[in-house]
């Protein structure tokens, strides 16, 4: 995996819990009504993108294989 693959994961995953942050506080403020779909949908998109971070940035980290080993 190339360095700006592992990097596009994780500003993916980083934009999806914003996204499940703004849901969220929209819910709360009531400009959207609160249902089991929007609460769903947050938490999915929360950790969705936390686990996608997470695994752009074992990505990012990890030292290349060698064709040797």
């Amino acid at each position: 995996m190339t360095k700006e693959r592992a990097l596009a994961q994780i500003v993916g995953g980083g934009l999806a819990m914003v996204a499940a942050v703004a849901l969220a506080f929209l819910m709360q403020l009531g400009i959207i009504p609160t249902t089991f779909l929007f609460a769903f949908v947050a938490v999915f998109l929360s950790l969705g993108g936390m686990v996608v971070g997470i695994y752009g940035v074992s990505q990012l980290v990890r030292p290349p294989r060698q064709d040797g080993d």
